[in-house]
């Protein structure tokens, strides 16, 4: 014999899920008549640090000369904290350091541009050099805006020359004992 409660039971459940499945579609309300929202929509607006220019003071440095380079960035939006900016030569860093923030507090103009730079004594060789602001990644400028944080130039100095009319003198002969 069946238990009645036990279906009585079973069919209560049954007949509520279709109730509960029945309401959930009728609060909901149907696409497209859902009023449009009064509020504008929002707009996000990261800073951004952008690398104008990488220079070199001349572009055929000799051996041995000291050589300049000058990075310059801008600064676009509202920046509260220092940032740092580098110079790299070959993947060796040549300088780093922290740049100040011309406008911590924001206000009036939030665009300024920056100058950064360091000397090198040229070596021969064919050298990268890559000026990177923001070096440390402390400023948060959404994923478009950290793709202009870099700027590279290539530098070749040459080798030294040699002065072809200097004279040499022949070899000293040095006695070997035991020979003639």
């Amino acid at each position: 014999m069946k238990h009645p409660y036990r279906l009585r039971g079973i069919m209560a459940l049954g007949v509520a899920f279709v109730l509960i499945s029945m309401a959930s579609f009728v609060i909901a309300a149907p696409p497209g008549t859902q009023p449009p929202s009064s509020y504008p929509p929002q707009e996000i607006s990261f800073p951004d640090i952008k690398v104008q220019n990488l220079e070199v003071d001349h572009l055929s440095p000799k051996p041995g000369d000291i050589v300049f380079f000058k990075g310059t960035y801008m600064v676009t939006g509202c920046i509260k904290k220092p940032f740092f900016c580098k110079i790299t030569l070959d993947g060796n860093t040549l300088i780093e350091q922290e740049m100040k923030n011309n406008n911590p507090d924001c206000i009036g103009s939030n665009m300024y541009d920056g100058l950064f730079g360091v000397s090198w004594k040229a070596t021969p060789g064919t050298h990268t050099v890559v000026f990177t602001a923001d070096s440390k990644k402390n400023i948060g400028e959404g994923i478009q805006n950290e793709l202009n944080n870099t700027q590279t130039i290539t530098i070749t100095v040459p080798l030294p020359a040699i002065d072809k009319d200097i004279k040499t003198k022949p070899p000293i002969p040095v006695p070997v004992p035991g020979t003639r």
